[in-house]
């Protein structure tokens, strides 16, 4: 009897230790907690990315939307907006510079107080040009200011600035009709593993594998997986998370949903570029919208060429002997030749 009552004391007194040990962990926890500044926790590094291209003629802003019209600045002016709510607008367009012609057109915008004293502040513009895209929201697809921040999605009217931008216009139907974006010398060996990698994604036991070699290449590999973007083929496991290196990261991993092939990459893209040029990577994407964001990438790349940051590349990272490009067309070696 006295060995079982032993036995029992044993049991609860280790039980009373537990609870000790698990109540001054949690004290403690809560103490630093609340006694750590936010001044005094470690900064995030700022994010570095490979390319660095000037926004020169609003070329971002026309290559991220597919609609671009003029409107009068007094129709988007809320009186008394309520901070942190949607609103949707049924605008009248004045000229339509990109998409289809139509005298009204509908869109939402999320009105931080940013946003609306954003807005305000163009009202010494009598016009406005603004750019927007569609996305899925989890409702339906509906039209949204183009980009991260309204700066790039609403711009002052003047008649400069609007031929400015159909210039630009004119000058991305070009890259894309003609193909220009491939007009660069490409390592041959490097398209092809990429090629190979970007082939694997639909083979459920290398998929995951595929999506990191792809991202190890890093900036070197942005051009040939640019060039092989236009996969549209249904990936066997609908997953992807990527490391989330912003410094306004609060969690360690991004977690995406594609579709198709050009999903992922697109993700993957952004991830080493820091550019976007949609939103196609969680899937629930219609055809229009993923053929706007895989143009958008070829206009970046175009402009990659023009600012003469793969020969930098080329230079830096691979250090390799000019080879004999490869056309893209045939994946074999040979000159290029456009129309």
């Amino acid at each position: 009897m006295a060995k079982r009552e032993m036995i029992i004391n044993m049991k609860m007194n280790k039980k009373i230790d537990f609870f000790i040990i698990f109540a001054t962990l949690i004290f403690f926890s809560c103490y630093f907690t609340k006694n750590t500044d936010e001044d005094d926790l470690p900064e995030m590094p700022k994010r570095e990315f490979p390319f660095e291209i000037s926004d020169e003629n609003y070329w971002r802003n026309i290559a991220t939307a597919t609609r671009i019209f003029i409107a009068n600045t007094s129709d988007l002016i809320i009186e008394n907006a309520i901070p942190n709510e949607y609103y949707e607008y049924n605008i009248q367009i004045i000229k339509t510079l990109r998409g289809i012609k139509q005298e009204k057109i509908r869109f939402k915008i999320y009105m931080k107080e940013e946003n609306c004293n954003y807005i305000n502040s163009l009202n010494d513009s009598k016009k406005v040009i603004l750019f927007l895209t569609n996305s899925y929201d989890g409702y339906g697809y509906n039209n949204y200011f183009s980009g991260y921040f309204i700066e790039k999605a609403v711009i002052k009217y003047t008649s400069e600035i609007e031929n400015i931008i159909n210039k630009e216009i004119a000058l991305q139907n070009d890259i894309i009709n003609n193909k220009l974006y491939e007009n660069f010398d490409i390592d041959s060996k490097l398209y092809q593993k990429v090629s190979r990698y970007i082939t694997n994604t639909t083979n459920s036991s290398l998929e995951h594998k595929s999506f990191e070699q792809l991202e190890e290449l890093g900036a070197k590999g942005v051009p040939y997986i640019i060039l092989l973007l236009d996969n549209f083929e249904k990936l066997p496991i609908g997953e992807i998370s990527l490391e989330n290196k912003s410094e306004n990261a609060f969690e360690y991993y991004r977690h995406y949903s594609p579709e198709l092939v050009i999903d992922a990459l697109d993700a993957i893209l952004n991830q080493i570029t820091g550019e976007n040029f949609g939103t196609i990577v969680n899937g629930e994407a219609t055809q229009e919208m993923r053929i706007s964001v895989l143009n958008g990438w070829r206009i970046y790349l175009y402009k990659l060429i023009h600012n003469n940051q793969i020969n930098k590349l080329t230079k830096k990272q691979n250090n390799m002997p000019k080879k004999e490009p490869i056309n893209v067309r045939t994946g074999r070696s040979g000159s290029f030749a456009f129309v």
